[in-house]
């Protein structure tokens, strides 16, 4: 009897948990309510996460929201404004992509993991990009190199979009 309530304990921990365990999950919490796509990809080796949120009335600012990647263990490391008419070489064929590679000098679509880690871009006006590290690490294959700095946040320039991308493992 004791044993059924220890494996209830821990099912029931797991799925109370699962979204802050799981890589970029405790952003599913942040204005929940404002969230329009909720894409994510885990698995034992690597996963990918993005999400994107849109609001009429109300702004996503910068304070409030490097506070809360900061609570989720997320640390700025750099900041980049993106102008819409560079957005243009941001594609992929016909497709909107957000290059996950981004370092400030985008020339056009390729792949860092060898896999589709080319995520699909919600935001089509100037934004402002934020580079974070987070607790995750990415690691190119067939190389010993491997980074923290794998998390975004764009927030369009009027606030009224947000997105995060976040890319780990192989």
């Amino acid at each position: 009897m004791r044993q059924k309530h220890v494996i209830f304990a821990i099912i029931t921990f797991c799925a109370i948990a699962c979204d802050r365990i799981m890589p970029g999950g405790a952003w599913e919490g942040f204005e929940k309510e404002l969230i329009i796509e909720n894409q994510s990809d885990q698995g034992p080796w690597g996963g990918r996460r993005s999400i994107h949120w849109i609001s009429n009335d109300k702004h996503f600012v910068e304070r409030d929201v490097l506070n809360a990647a900061i609570s989720y263990g997320w640390s700025p490391v750099d900041t980049v404004i993106v102008r819409e008419r560079m957005l243009e070489k941001w594609t992929d064929g016909s497709r909107q992509i957000f290059p996950f590679y981004f370092d400030g000098n985008y020339s056009g679509p390729r792949s860092i993991t060898g896999s589709d880690d080319k995520f699909r871009r919600w935001i089509r006006n100037d934004m402002i990009l934020y580079r974070m590290k987070t607790n995750w690490m990415l690691f190119q294959p067939g190389t010993n190199e491997t980074t923290a700095e794998n998390g975004f946040l764009l927030i369009s320039m009027d606030g009224h979009e947000m997105t995060m991308y976040h890319l780990w493992g192989e």
